[in-house]
């Protein structure tokens, strides 16, 4: 979790550090995420079949 600093108790050194450290790991995820939910749109899958609705969202994370 990001720490977060007031006007009257500015964040340390060593909590800027982790920050730092955490958004760069978080961004990495992040974007994997946005560019997945980008790519599927509107995506609602119909069926029954739960196999069947893995193996459609498996197929639109792999296409390019």
């Amino acid at each position: 979790m990001q720490r977060k600093g007031t006007r009257n108790h500015p964040l340390s050194s060593w909590e800027q550090q982790g920050n730092r450290t955490r958004s760069r790991i978080r961004s990495r995820v992040e974007h994997i995420f946005g560019i997945q939910t980008q790519r599927a749109g509107n995506l609602i899958l119909r069926g029954i079949v739960l196999l069947r609705a893995k193996a459609k969202i498996g197929l639109r994370n792999l296409r390019l």
